[in-house]
Formats: structure tokens, C-alpha cells, sequence
């Protein structure tokens, strides 16, 4: 049903497409641009839907809507206003596509200490925010890496180990998906490199995230932090 909603909306661009641009004394431009947008989805709701489609289909939609909007203030006679339209539109554009860039980028210590004491991990001393990473179009992540203080590494280490979750020591061989998960989906357990503590929380974060890993390293004072949803 809200797939068909969606083509019925592209269809009603189509239409204002070609009828905005004519009333405004240019039916070459309308009949081009209607076109163009109801072959494209024609051609898509015959097709399957692919990954590609799933990206390029939005940005066409937004590109209809533009040009719908340009030519409205056309048609009222707010050329200005149609001319200032556009540059507009693409800057929101540019910025909603560099904004989980910008979002690793101003992502810091004080940010990575947050999200820690969300799950009750308080540390004492300072930290060094290694690196960091987000994204995901259909699974979204959350990843970051900090070097902790000698103190804080054995309290978070104790807080692994010492915890009702903890399950031993993990061979090699083992996968962590056959240990008995306990309270909320939680396991912790050891392996040769790392203590590892995984949480399937039912308790989303505001960025959707619900499966949660923390993973300390047993070659230095390392934490590396993921969710993803």
C-alpha cells in the first residue's frame, strides 16, 4: 500500500510538471521533465527494486519536488524567489549528505564517555578517543575506539570478569552465539585477545541502536565500543 501511495505521488509531480511550466508559457519543459520522471517510474515499479534504485529513486523524488516548487513561484510570479529556490534546496541537499560525516567529526572523548555511562560504565581518569565511525544504510552501526588509564582498563576488566553474565574463558574453536545468553540477552566471556561484553538490550538508544559490544584488549589499554541496530 505505501508503495502505491508513493507512485501515486510521483505520478501527481508529473502532472504539476508539465502543467506549472506551461501555464508559465514554456510546454517544452514541462513535457520534457514530466516524461523524463514517468519513465523512470515506469520503468521502476515494472522492475524489481534493487539497492541502487532504493538510492537513486529518493534523490529523483527530490529533484521532482524542486522543480515543482521552482515553477510554482514561477507561475505566482516570484521569480526571485524561484531563482533562490533552487540554491537553497541543493545546499539542504549537500547537507544532509555530509551530515554523518560531520557527525564522526565533531564525535568526541567527552561523546565516547557518555555513551559509556548510558550503560553504567563510569571511568575515573582520562581517555584518548583513538577513532570513531558511523553509518549503514540499511543496518546502521556505531563504532569507537578510546585508550584508557591503567585504573580504569582493571575497573572496566573487573566489570567483564566479575560480572553474574560471565561464562569463562571462550576457546578458539568456540563461537560466541552458542554460550547461554542470560538477563536481557547478555554474555561476557574472555578470549585469547579480548574481554568481551555483548548486549541485545530491548531498551533502543535515540539512534536506534540495541545490540551493543564492548571488547577490551588484552595487548593494551584498549576499549573498542559497537552498536548497531
Amino acid at each position: 500500500m505505501g508503495i502505491l501511495i508513493f507512485y501515486i505521488i510521483q505520478l501527481l509531480l508529473a502532472f504539476l510538471s508539465f502543467w506549472l511550466p506551461f501555464k508559465c508559457g514554456r510546454k517544452d519543459i514541462g513535457l520534457s521533465a514530466s516524461i523524463v520522471i514517468v519513465v523512470i517510474y515506469l520503468v521502476s515499479f515494472l522492475k524489481e527494486v534493487s539497492f541502487t534504485s532504493l538510492l537513486i529513486l529518493p534523490f529523483i523524488s527530490f529533484l521532482s519536488i524542486v522543480f515543482v516548487i521552482y515553477w510554482f513561484f514561477r507561475y505566482l510570479k516570484w521569480n526571485k524567489i524561484a531563482r533562490l529556490f533552487p540554491i537553497l534546496a541543493i545546499i539542504f541537499f549537500i547537507f544532509i549528505l555530509i551530515s554523518p560525516w560531520l557527525e564522526d567529526w565533531m564525535f568526541n572523548k567527552e561523546d565516547a564517555r557518555d555513551i559509556l555511562k548510558k550503560h553504567n560504565i563510569n571511568l575515573k581518569d582520562d581517555i584518548k578517543l583513538l577513532s570513531n565511525e558511523s553509518g549503514g544504510f540499511r543496518d546502521y552501526y556505531h563504532t569507537f575506539k578510546i585508550d584508557l588509564s591503567k585504573n580504569d582498563y582493571k575497573l572496566l576488566k573487573n566489570k567483564i570478569t566479575d560480572s553474574s553474565y560471565f561464562v569463562g574463558i571462550l576457546e578458539p574453536d568456540e563461537s560466541w552465539n552458542g554460550l547461554e545468553l542470560k538477563k536481557n540477552d547478555t554474555v561476557a566471556y574472555e578470549d585469547k585477545l579480548s574481554y568481551v561484553l555483548k548486549i541485545e538490550s530491548t531498551n533502543k538508544f535515540d539512534d536506534g541502536t540495541h545490540h551493543f559490544e564492548f571488547s577490551l584488549s588484552k595487548e593494551n589499554d584498549e576499549l573498542v565500543y559497537t552498536a548497531s541496530n
